[in-house]
């Protein structure tokens, strides 16, 4: 496995322009990191005054598991269907994907795992969702 594909249990990040610089921690060296949507190695978010600089500044941007940009805004909307749909707490994940598509809504697998979190974890609107996914 590459070390770009692997997961770091700090998040994934994906470049938002054409050229990245970053330190590497490990070694003090600087990387380049060419295209807009690349991933970025593992080893970036060991250095969590980089990680703030670069996403304040919208260099990088946190991803999903397939390396596409993250999108809390869709995980709310999941979580809409979710409820919309008539799921009641502790209803598992693959019965929940079921209702929530027959009943017209269409979100990824993973959309609906992490609106699920929320949905069972009790989250309330304005809370941060960071403790109920992780």
């Amino acid at each position: 496995m590459s070390e770009k594909s692997k997961g770091n249990g700090r998040g994934r990040f994906i470049s938002k322009c054409v050229l990245v610089r970053a330190k590497n921690p490990r070694t003090g060296k600087l990387v380049d990191i060419y295209g807009i949507g690349s991933p970025i190695p593992e080893w970036f978010a060991l250095d969590e005054a980089q990680v703030k600089h670069f996403l304040e500044h919208g260099l990088v941007e946190v991803a999903d598991d397939n390396w596409q940009p993250a999108d809390p805004g869709r995980v709310i909307e999941c979580l809409s269907a979710i409820i919309s749909a008539g799921a009641e707490p502790g209803m598992g994940r693959p019965r929940v994907a079921e209702l929530v598509r027959s009943a017209g809504f269409h979100h990824s697998n993973e959309a609906l795992g992490k609106a699920l979190k929320l949905f069972n974890g009790g989250w309330k609107l304005g809370e941060s969702m960071d403790p109920y996914l992780a």
